[in-house]
């Protein structure tokens, strides 16, 4: 039964976060979206959606327009031309920090944004989706907070440390226990391996994979990395020089054929089990060695 002292707190937070209902339709929405900057096209006539519950896979290599792309959906980035709604709120119609508290974030800026706090005070602040804390969260929240750490794989000793001190793959799991903590709309994953050894990687992943089955939540995750698309992330949305190159299942995205296109080089995929990973191939007749 939840304390009177955490009814108390959340009956606060409801009050404080700014109020703003999801209309019907896809969770995120971009129409003919072309960002330009400095003459220099971002992002061209990007038409893409995320309906309620789907969870998409975004991979493109440096300068595809993931970042732009990203900073649409943080509703801090407007579209040079076309239209971009979130939730189905048209962007520019509804204060930002409404559209950012139904958003877990985990990676990118976020990453940084952090210093002497704990992982227990980030993960109970992110129900107000708030960085710097007005006041200590209530004692019940913190030790709710410390729960959903425990459950993301946050050893104890740590959930008290201050942030600055944590190593990359502890940061990366408080970053995950805030965003579930706030049972968000949408979760947003922007390079959350960044940093990460082979087996902080894979650990981390398997984390994700869990604890974001269990949940009821849209979610893009973006990447360089096409062994990181998880069979979770059922959709995948390829993004060559600013432009869409293929939006559709995985099963269709994930082929040697359309991979080959999309990258404009020849490449192998290698399968093991539900994951695929994927290397440059091989000249077929390499220049041996001169020695000199």
């Amino acid at each position: 039964m939840e304390r009177r002292d955490e009814r108390k707190e959340r009956n606060r937070d409801a009050r404080e976060a700014p109020g703003l209902k999801t209309a019907g339709g896809p969770i995120v929405a971009l129409d003919g979206v072309s960002v330009v900057r400095d003459g220099r096209p971002l992002l061209q006539d990007v038409t893409w959606r995320v309906a309620p519950g789907e969870r998409w896979a975004v991979l493109g290599l440096n300068g595809a327009g993931k970042s732009t792309l990203l900073r649409l959906l943080s509703g801090r980035l407007f579209p040079t031309r076309g239209t971009v709604r979130l939730f189905g709120h048209r962007l520019g119609t509804v204060p930002v920090e409404a559209l950012q508290a139904k958003i877990g974030w985990i990676g990118g800026e976020l990453k940084e944004a952090f210093g002497p706090e704990s992982p227990r005070e980030i993960v109970a602040l992110g129900r107000r989706g708030a960085v710097r804390p007005p006041e200590r969260p209530a004692p019940a929240v913190l030790a709710a907070a410390g729960e959903t750490l425990a459950a993301v794989g946050l050893d104890g000793a740590a959930m008290d440390r201050p942030y600055a001190t944590l190593s990359d793959g502890e940061r990366a799991r408080t970053l995950l226990a805030r965003a579930l903590f706030s049972d968000p709309a949408l979760f947003v994953f922007d390079e959350p391996t960044a940093g990460l050894d082979l087996f902080a990687r894979e650990a981390l992943l398997e984390t994700i994979d869990r604890r974001l089955s269990q949940t009821n939540g849209a979610a893009v995750y973006v990447t360089h990395h096409l062994e990181e698309v998880l069979p979770l992330f059922d959709r995948v949305l390829l993004l060559r020089r600013g432009e869409v190159f293929f939006a559709g299942p995985r099963a269709e995205a994930l082929t040697e054929g359309r991979l080959r296109a999309f990258y404009g080089r020849p490449i192998r995929l290698y399968r093991f089990g539900d994951r695929v990973w994927a290397l440059p191939e091989a000249p077929a007749h390499p220049e041996a060695p001169t020695g000199r």
